[in-house]
């Protein structure tokens, strides 16, 4: 059965490490067909209706600025397909009009995994809407990208663990990437360091026979558990993290967990996480 992963383009300067994640994830799971999406967003949508008028001159404005950014997206998309390999050659490009949160939770829906860039301050909006509708919309596994991430991952993948469905539902969707990794690191909280952690890897890693370590995260430390999680991971020379991804309402930006929060705003590794 062949896989989908659907990679998301929306600012032009994060395309090509987006491709190439996606490549990469590819060839990870093997017998996969990548498909990317770009949407183009209509100039009504861009005002409040209640604050301003849409005049053919801004029209006028904003189409050419989005056919110059589209134009852009589908050269790099021909780079990739030229340079690539084989998911690369076999990989399309869809460019389609609309709201781009709703097209990438129909489109999403039907992909076994989502591709997207990392929301950065740099970024547009768009681009963080697009990241929280793959995450939360879809019900698939998300891997974010960090903005201008050139390097290779897979080979040493960092599970940050807590013992609930969510972290259990990550490890399940990343399990392909799991076993072809030369090593995994499971990432635990604890407020006593290694003397707190379980004595047994998770029951889930257990049964399915993936060999790991335990390294312990701490609570307490300063800056919150979400940066202690990414110092450690760094320092373990883990070059993937896998973890659940919590909110508790649709009021997403405000509600987030936080260390979802701060994972989504600066991890400098590729991250996999699924809601």
């Amino acid at each position: 059965m062949t896989a989908v992963i659907l990679v998301v383009l929306e600012r032009q300067a994060d395309a090509p490490s987006l491709l190439a994640a996606a490549g990469r994830l590819a060839g990870l799971l093997g017998g996969t067909r990548v498909t990317a999406l770009a949407v183009r967003v209509p100039a009504e949508a861009t005002i409040m209706p209640t604050e301003e008028i849409l005049t053919d001159r801004y029209r006028q404005a904003w189409d050419s600025a989005e056919a110059t950014r589209l134009a852009v997206l589908g050269d790099a998309h021909a780079r990739w397909r030229a340079e690539g390999g084989e998911a690369a050659r076999r990989s399309e490009l869809r460019i389609e009009q609309g709201d781009p949160e709703a097209l990438v939770a129909t489109h999403g829906r039907a992909a076994d995994y989502l591709v997207v860039a990392r929301p950065s301050d740099a970024g547009g909006g768009a681009a963080r809407e697009m990241a929280h509708a793959a995450l939360f919309d879809t019900g698939r596994p998300v891997l974010l990208v960090p903005p201008g991430f050139a390097g290779d991952f897979g080979q040493a993948i960092g599970v940050a663990w807590k013992d609930d469905g969510r972290a259990g539902k990550a490890v399940l969707a990343a399990m392909p990437l799991l076993r072809a990794a030369r090593r995994v690191c499971v990432l635990a909280g604890s407020r006593d360091g290694a003397a707190a952690l379980p004595e047994v890897l998770p029951e889930i890693l257990m049964e399915h026979a993936i060999p790991a370590t335990l390294r312990p995260v701490p609570l307490d430390a300063p800056g919150g558990f979400g940066a202690a999680l990414l110092r450690e991971a760094a320092e373990a020379g883990i070059d993937l993290l896998v973890m659940g991804a919590y909110a508790h309402s649709a009021w997403r930006e405000m509600l987030l967990g936080g260390v979802t929060r701060h994972v989504l705003a600066a991890a400098a590794i590729p991250v996999l996480l699924r809601h």
